[in-house]
């Protein structure tokens, strides 16, 4: 968005009441009655400039001030709703004009492309009549004038957000989660097999995982098994304790002495940084004898 944009997107505002009337007082003369049109049934949305940013929507009934209208006579400049001195584009076709409109003076939006929302010093701001400064661009304390009319100053770009506000950032976050008590809830498992059908072939692995300066992303358990099974699947989470199960293991998976299954858990945070931790000596896989 440019630069001046928001400025007047924040001036003009993006609400309207439905069955608004928009006469009331401001900086041009009301006394000309053929001024006035009425919004058709339905809503309007009304512009920063001709087929420009959208503000915000005019309901049917509310009735506009209509101070001028583009080269194509397709668009046509009103008040503002939220602020009388400034100005909007709506379409002809969505106007229910008093009187006719071929009359109204042609004039230029304040913010289309590659036009300046104001001018130099004793030069005024179209459509209000109000004077209108600017400073050196690019510099703290630059002070411009809105189409409402109002000064508004802006900070340096890398020193500001896009509503302005001052912001600031700390150091990245380097630190990785912390993973501790990994537990098993069963020392050893046994394989699949007709004689071990009444033993456990399954357990459940889990552990606590913390991050103090970012969220845990995510947490992994990787299985081995000697050096023919290595196999991973991801845990799931229950406030910080992450589990998950692993088994049953088909039939000759370790042979009838069995043996030590290798746990390995591996956690990232949001910020990308990584923790593992890994232990042999909490499962045993057993062979089960057919």
């Amino acid at each position: 968005m440019r630069p001046w944009l928001w400025i007047a997107v924040a001036t003009l505002g993006v609400a309207v009441g439905a069955g608004a009337a928009l006469g009331g007082t401001g900086a041009v003369d009301l006394s000309d009655e053929e001024r006035f049109a009425e919004l058709l049934p339905g809503e309007a949305t009304y512009h920063l400039c001709p087929d420009d940013v959208s503000l915000g929507v005019f309901h049917g009934g509310d009735r506009v001030y209509v101070t001028g209208r583009d080269g194509s006579g397709a668009w046509v400049e009103v008040r503002a709703p939220e602020d009388l001195s400034a100005r909007v584009w709506v379409r002809v076709q969505e106007l229910d004009p008093d009187a006719s409109l071929d009359g109204l003076p042609v004039v230029d939006c304040a913010f289309a492309t590659g036009a300046s929302p104001s001018t130099t010093s004793g030069a005024t701001t179209p459509g209000t009549g109000e004077p209108s400064t600017t400073g050196p661009p690019g510099t703290a304390g630059d002070s411009t004038t809105s189409s409402a009319g109002m000064p508004t100053t802006t900070g340096p770009p890398d020193a500001t957000t896009s509503t302005g506000f001052p912001t600031t950032t700390g150091p990245p976050d380097t630190t990785p989660p912390d993973i501790s008590e990994l537990r098993v809830n069963l020392p050893s498992i046994w394989e699949d097999g007709p004689s071990c059908s009444r033993l456990p072939r399954q357990a459940t692995v889990a552990g606590t995982v913390t991050d103090a300066d970012s969220a845990v992303a995510g947490v992994t358990l990787r299985w081995t098994i000697g050096e023919g099974t290595d196999d991973s699947t991801a845990m799931t989470s229950s406030a910080t304790t992450w589990s998950a199960t692993i088994g049953p293991f088909p039939p000759g998976t370790v042979d009838e002495l069995g043996d030590a299954v290798v746990l390995t858990v591996t956690a990232t945070d949001t910020a990308g940084n990584v923790a593992t931790v890994e232990d042999f000596r909490l499962l045993r896989l057993e062979g089960c004898a057919s």
